[in-house]
C-alpha cells in the first residue's frame, strides 16, 4: 500500500511492513494500527506496543511495522490537531501519548480510505470527523511577528534566510525570535523549516521531478543533503518511502 495525502497542515500515509531506524520528526506523528498493534522503541530503550500512539515533534523513537499495517498522520506544528489530541490521551514518561479515545472509529475510517481512495477533500472531511467528531479544532492565529516569519519561510523554500535575516524582518533580536518561535510554534525554527522543505521536496519528487531538482528547489544544497535530512526525520532513505508508484492526493 503506497498512498499519500498532503494537506495544508496534515499529511496521511500508510506504512505496510516497514522497518525504520531511530528518528525524530519536525511534526507531530499519530500512528494508528490497521490490522494489529505495532511496536515503538523509545529513546530510553523501552518498547511500547500500541494500537495508537501520538509522538510530539522532536521526540526520538523507532516504529516497527514489520508485521503490521498502520496509518500515519503528520501534523504541522502550527496546526492545532496534535494539541487537541494530547489532552485526550495518556502521557508516557518518554513524552509520547497512548490511547486515542476514538481509535476504533478512526481505524474504521482509515480502512475505508485505504480501500476506496476517495479524493483529497472527501478524505480530509472523513478524517476530521473521525478524529474530532462534530467539534473540529480551531486553527488559532499565532503572534503576528511569528506568523510573518512562517510566511517568509513558506514563500520560497529555496531561500536560505538566516535567523538574523528573519529577526531583522520582524524587528526582533536573534535570541528573542528563537524563544518566541519555539513558544508559539512548538519547535525550533531550523527543525520547522527542515520539515517543510522535506515535505515539499517529497511532493515535487512524486510529481515527477528528480531528487536533484526537488532538493535545489527547496533549499537543499544537493540530493545528498536532502537524503540525509529525510533519513534523520523519517528513519529511512527517501527512495524506500517515496515510490513513483505512490498514489498522491
Amino acid at each position: 500500500m503506497n498512498v499519500l495525502y498532503i494537506w495544508a497542515h496534515r499529511v496521511l500515509s500508510f506504512s505496510d511492513r516497514v522497518q525504520l531506524s531511530a528518528h525524530h520528526h519536525g511534526a507531530a506523528e499519530l500512528v494508528i494500527a490497521l490490522d494489529r498493534p505495532f511496536a515503538t522503541v523509545l529513546k530510553d530503550g523501552r518498547t511500547l506496543t500500541s494500537g495508537s500512539l501520538l509522538i510530539p515533534a522532536g521526540v526520538q523513537h523507532q516504529n516497527t511495522y514489520a508485521d503490521a499495517t498502520s496509518a500515519v498522520f503528520y501534523f504541522d506544528s502550527e496546526g492545532r490537531d496534535h494539541r487537541r489530541l494530547v489532552g485526550a490521551m495518556t502521557p508516557d514518561e518518554s513524552g509520547v501519548y497512548q490511547g486515542l479515545p476514538c481509535e476504533r472509529r478512526v481505524r474504521e475510517t482509515l480502512i475505508c480510505v485505504a480501500g476506496d481512495l476517495p479524493d483529497s477533500q472527501t478524505t480530509d472531511q472523513w478524517v476530521e470527523t473521525a478524529l474530532f467528531g462534530s467539534n473540529p479544532p480551531i486553527h488559532k492565529s499565532i503572534e503576528p511577528r511569528i506568523a510573518k516569519v512562517t510566511a517568509m519561510i513558506k514563500s520560497d523554500y529555496s531561500q536560505n534566510f538566516s535567523v538574523s535575516d528573519l529577526a531583522d524582518a520582524v524587528h526582533m533580536s536573534h535570541s528573542r525570535l528563537l524563544h518566541l518561535f519555539s513558544e508559539q510554534v512548538g519547535i525550533p525554527i531550523r527543525k520547522y523549516r527542515a520539515w517543510l522543505r522535506v515535505k515539499r521536496a517529497s511532493q515535487l519528487y512524486l510529481q515527477g521531478h528528480s531528487f536533484t531538482h526537488a532538493a535545489h528547489a527547496t533549499g537543499f544544497s544537493d540530493a545528498s543533503h536532502f537524503t540525509k535530512t529525510f533519513q534523520k526525520l523519517f528513519g529511512t532513505q527517501p527512495r524506500k518511502l517515496l515510490s513513483r508508484g505512490c498514489v498522491i492526493f
